[in-house]
């Protein structure tokens, strides 16, 4: 089953993205704060994220994951 974690620090919001692929074939999580995409160590098929987040923004973590040595498509 593939993994996709939505990233959003409103609840409502993580709500709506996550009934679109909660439709049994996906395994979703949803976080309000994107420093936990820093410690993942399972890394989601998907990563739905929020650019402007409170704390470390979106474009943080993208950076973030490029320069790593995760998988980007």
């Amino acid at each position: 089953m593939q993994k996709i974690m939505i990233i959003d620090d409103d609840p409502g919001l993580q709500d709506a993205i996550g009934l679109g692929f909660n439709a049994g074939q996906y395994n979703v999580t949803t976080f309000g704060d994107a420093n936990i995409i820093m410690a993942a160590v399972d890394i989601p098929d998907l990563i739905v994220l929020d650019k402007q987040l409170s704390g470390i923004d979106g474009t943080a973590v993208c950076r973030y994951l490029k320069s790593s040595d995760y998988q980007i498509a």
